[in-house]
């Protein structure tokens, strides 16, 4: 008896160590299956995402990488904790993600400084996904500093514009100024900020518009008291101009 209860033992444990090492049912692989489709969703959409925000010109180095950084963390959270088959597939998911990397160095940036690292513990995805900072290609440091030297031009010209304003305008309110003195002194001016705008590119009418909103004071100071004269700010030939002539400028109602 004791030789049939030792085998029955026996057999039970069999049973339970079997079941342990059981291979995963159909809803199991259906599970495995689903996160790997969604994973490389998720790793598509995050090389799309980073593309398209490169695409947005003249952002800073900061904007850019801030965009790298929320699409990373967007698949960190949406696929920790997913059911995962075994480390394998953790780690096709992790190739699966290099290989979207790879898609962006040398067309997008040069490189990117990163971590991933994908396991699974639990039949469930534990997932390290970051990105400190990338290497801009040859072509986006050009354009960078193309974007750096065109802001720093726009803000001289508004700061010449600014100064013409304030030049012109004690000169153009002075009721006592004699008239011939007001046009020498708008056509002084007038000349040196016209010397001074020369070489700074306009390639669009709407920079013409916001430097008369710059010039605005001195402006209103002549449309407001004063005829006969032309003074305006254009885009000619992809070049900003200044047009004036006060020969003939004279006093409203005189």
């Amino acid at each position: 008896m004791k030789i049939v209860k030792l085998h029955i033992l026996s057999l039970v444990v069999g049973a339970l160590v079997a079941g342990g090492q059981a291979s995963a049912g159909p809803a199991d692989e259906a599970a495995y299956e689903k996160t790997w489709q969604f994973a490389r969703l998720m790793a598509d959409q995050w090389r799309d995402e980073i593309k398209e925000a490169f695409e947005k010109p003249h952002l800073k180095h900061e904007a850019y990488l801030k965009a790298m950084q929320n699409a990373s963390e967007k698949v960190h959270g949406g696929l920790v904790g997913m059911q995962c088959r075994d480390g394998a597939q953790a780690k096709q998911i992790e190739d699966y993600i290099h290989g979207r990397f790879h898609t962006l160095y040398g067309r997008v940036v040069a490189d990117i400084k990163h971590g991933v690292d994908l396991n699974c513990r639990n039949h469930e995805l534990a997932v390290t996904f970051w990105i400190t900072d990338f290497t801009p290609t040859a072509a986006m440091i050009a354009a960078e500093k193309s974007a750096e030297e065109t802001e720093k031009m726009d803000a001289a010209a508004k700061r010449m514009f600014g100064n013409w304003s304030t030049a012109v305008l004690p000169v153009l309110s002075d009721k006592s100024k004699k008239i011939e003195d007001i046009r020498a002194w708008a056509t002084r001016m007038s000349e040196q900020l016209k010397s001074q705008v020369q070489t700074i590119a306009c390639p669009e009418g709407s920079f013409a518009l916001t430097l008369k909103g710059q010039a605005g004071a001195g402006m209103n100071a002549l449309s407001d008291n004063f005829t006969g004269y032309k003074f305006d700010i254009t885009c000619s030939g992809k070049k900003l101009t200044v047009v004036y002539d006060f020969a003939n400028l004279k006093r409203k109602g005189s």
